[in-house]
């Protein structure tokens, strides 16, 4: 599950929500990301300049689109090995 390799890398930690026993509540911690922040510099600074290319219009239908496929329901994972 990614959530656990993010925790095991020391990306975010896991604790127990005090108002939901069955849930817990995942943080991030501040530190990694940083360095996160550092160690893709470069790419956000190029997807930075991508962005200030667009329109204020287009940036609007970049951002509908990837709303509306965000909220497509994804079939779930079929384990079968059929295609």
């Amino acid at each position: 599950m990614a959530l656990d390799r993010l925790e095991r890398a020391g990306y975010v930690v896991r604790e127990r929500n005090p108002a939901d026993r069955r849930s817990v509540i995942v943080r991030v911690v501040p530190e990694r990301i940083r360095e996160m922040k550092t160690r893709y510099r470069k790419i956000n600074a190029g997807l930075e300049r991508i962005l200030a290319s667009f329109s204020e219009a287009e940036l609007r239908t970049i951002h509908a689109f990837f709303t509306r496929a965000n909220a497509t329901p994804r079939p779930t994972a079929d384990r079968s090995g059929e295609p």
